[in-house]
């Protein structure tokens, strides 16, 4: 898969891009922890509206410095996730968000 032609740096950016690609108000997320590399990691989950599950949708590696998370490295490529013990689908849960 090729890289995709991204790179952003610092608090203000990373939270812009957070909020304008990932936080939108017509998709839900869920996240399960597990650890690639040593490195914590997490699977994200993505709900549209109108659906009854989470679909597994990228994994996250986190480099931690110190008490702070210093990068992020995303992989899209979900076939290859099963490595990882994380589920392609997740349940929504009792009582829905």
């Amino acid at each position: 898969m090729p890289l995709l032609p991204a790179w952003v740096q610092g608090r203000t950016d990373i939270a812009i891009l957070l909020q304008l690609r990932i936080f939108t108000p017509d998709k839900q997320w869920r996240l399960l922890p597990t650890r690639a590399n040593g490195c914590p990691t997490l699977g994200l989950y993505r709900r549209e509206v109108g659906e009854d599950g989470y679909q597994l949708s990228s994994l996250w590696v986190l480099g931690v410095e110190g008490e702070q998370i210093g990068s992020i490295v995303v992989f899209l490529d979900v076939a290859s996730f099963t490595a990882f013990g994380l589920p392609s689908t997740i349940e929504e849960e009792a009582g829905g968000q």
